[in-house]
């Protein structure tokens, strides 16, 4: 039987982007980081979404982990708070807003 990793352990493994370090760290966090976002957003299919978007934000901030501050747990906590947060001061679409610059339409004569 595997010893269990560490906490700076799986830091390591996510940093290095190792699937079993994303493994670890959803089996272990998940539960804890979807109640975070469930009793903000009280919505089961955008809590699943937003706790998706948690463990992406977490990959792509690991290297900004400050270890000196605070426990990784209360750094991934914050992630999620944030993330249910953002939605309820201004909802995720399902669309997405594009300015396209004004393009000059062609002269159309329609007969009928």
């Amino acid at each position: 039987m595997r010893k269990p990793l560490t906490e700076a352990q799986l830091i390591r493994e996510i940093k290095k982007r190792s699937e079993k370090g994303f493994s670890v760290l959803y089996d272990l966090y998940a539960p804890l980081l979807y109640k975070i976002i469930w009793l903000s957003v009280k919505d089961k299919e955008l809590a699943d979404r937003l706790l998706e978007d948690t463990f992406l934000a977490i990959g792509y901030q690991i290297n900004e982990f400050p270890f000196q501050h605070k426990g990784f747990k209360l750094w991934m906590a914050g992630i999620a708070k944030r993330m249910a947060l953002q939605h309820v001061k201004q909802p995720l679409s399902d669309t997405v807003q594009v300015d396209l610059p004004d393009f000059p339409l062609p002269d159309f004569q329609f007969e009928f």
